[in-house]
């Protein structure tokens, strides 16, 4: 009766080298359905949220202005989440009507400019519409950078966001 020997170094080297080729596959293919991705939805999730507080204000929603607050590292410009508020500024508004939603970590804020008409200050967290007509005073730019995408987002006097 013959017993079975061992794995032969050549045969370790071989299944290593292997699952070396798989996993060089899997991670340029994760690569690219993530700047694929980025090119479909990269910016969705902001418009989503702009266009649902601008409409919550033209219909006159609890009878009060509705917001977005976009909560990002003044330093690192990556984003945490989005929410969506009630009340003239993110600071006096109605917290219990909070729409908070989460962001990937991998959004980073490059620009946002709500000044509207004044100078740019690019450090500007909250956009605010008006009720019943849903214009705002705050309107500019958002760019953000997405897996290597960069994005455009210019909402206009009347609270409407269009990607460039």
């Amino acid at each position: 009766m013959r017993f079975p020997r061992g794995s032969t170094l050549l045969e370790i080297l071989l299944v290593v080298a292997l699952l070396l080729v798989i996993l060089g596959v899997g991670n340029v293919a994760l690569a690219s359905f993530q700047r694929s991705t980025a090119r479909l939805f990269g910016d969705r999730e902001i418009i989503n949220a702009i266009t649902m507080a601008a409409r919550r204000a033209r219909t006159g929603a609890s009878g009060t202005a509705w917001g977005v607050y976009i909560t990002y590292n003044n330093t690192t410009r990556v984003a945490t989440n989005l929410t969506i508020f009630s009340g003239t500024s993110y600071a006096a508004r109605t917290t219990s009507r909070d729409i908070v939603l989460p962001l990937s970590n991998n959004v980073i804020f490059t620009s946002v400019d709500f000044s509207g008409s004044s100078p740019n200050v690019t450090n500007s967290h909250e956009v605010i519409f008006a009720p019943l007509t849903g214009a705002t005073t705050g309107y500019g730019s958002i760019i953000t950078d997405w897996f290597g995408i960069t994005r455009t987002i210019v909402i206009n006097s009347n609270g409407i966001p269009v990607r460039q």
